[in-house]
């Protein structure tokens, strides 16, 4: 499974790409890992997930959330920095 999540900043930005799965959102970032941690249970392993958006947007919080739920210990950094 591949699904791509297009995140939002609040302040518009691009879309996603046709055929693809796309959340826009500019919630909080305690929201965006519980809705990361509420992923976690149900993907099959090997899942791979694209995450998309601007600076700032949330993408690393989102993985953040994810990898806590996942049993990840280790610290999750963004590339950018």
């Amino acid at each position: 499974m591949i699904a791509t999540l297009r995140a939002d900043d609040g302040r518009g930005g691009s879309g996603g790409t046709q055929g693809q799965v796309r959340n826009r959102c500019s919630w909080t970032q305690g929201a965006k890992r519980a809705l990361a941690a509420s992923l976690a249970p149900v993907l099959p392993a090997g899942t791979w997930i694209r995450l998309e958006g601007d600076l700032g947007a949330g993408k690393t919080t989102f993985t953040q959330g994810l990898g806590k739920a996942l049993g990840i210990a280790r610290a999750i950094k963004s590339p950018t920095y």
